[in-house]
């Protein structure tokens, strides 16, 4: 028999077959302020207490430890059945899915990186052609340069 309103409780809860998570749920609180209350180190309001008493626990056992005379025995736990379901098949269609999906992403995988490859390519010919335009630019402007100076020298100078 446990000592304490928090061993009591998780009596209770196992016998229930429920776990830490689905008993908060119940009480309508964080599963942290439920295993504060298995581990006495928060007390419940009474609104707690009353949904417990909805939940079948004899709330003087759970205060006291005692059992009163007339009242249902305290709980105990239930073995608890477990269901093996052979799903097989469905295991090996899933897997030959997930596999069909794998192959897909790697091929994309594989599309993603040569398109990768042929945009660096397309940025080293833009860079290039950059270069040309100019030097095609720096000539074009030494030519006209060296065409106005030499239409300067052949202009006749004025007489004065």
């Amino acid at each position: 028999m446990s000592e304490t309103i928090g061993g009591r409780l998780r009596i209770f809860r196992s016998s229930k077959g429920l776990t830490q998570t689905k008993m908060a749920d119940e009480l309508s609180v964080k599963l942290r302020a439920y295993q504060s209350y298995e581990g006495d180190e928060g007390g419940m309001g009474n609104d707690k207490y009353a949904i417990l008493g909805r939940m079948g626990i004899d709330l003087h056992w759970l205060l006291t430890g005692e059992e009163r005379s007339g009242s249902a025995p305290i709980p105990q736990a239930k073995p608890q059945k477990v269901q093996v379901l052979d799903n097989s098949g469905e295991l090996a269609a899933l897997k030959t899915q997930v596999s069909m999906q794998n192959t897909v992403i790697a091929a994309l995988q594989d599309q993603i990186a040569g398109l990768k490859d042929q945009v660096a390519g397309q940025k080293d010919q833009i860079s290039t052609l950059r270069e040309l335009a100019d030097t095609q630019k720096a000539f074009l402007a030494k030519a006209i340069k060296q065409a106005n100076s030499a239409s300067s020298v052949l202009q006749p100078s004025s007489p004065v």
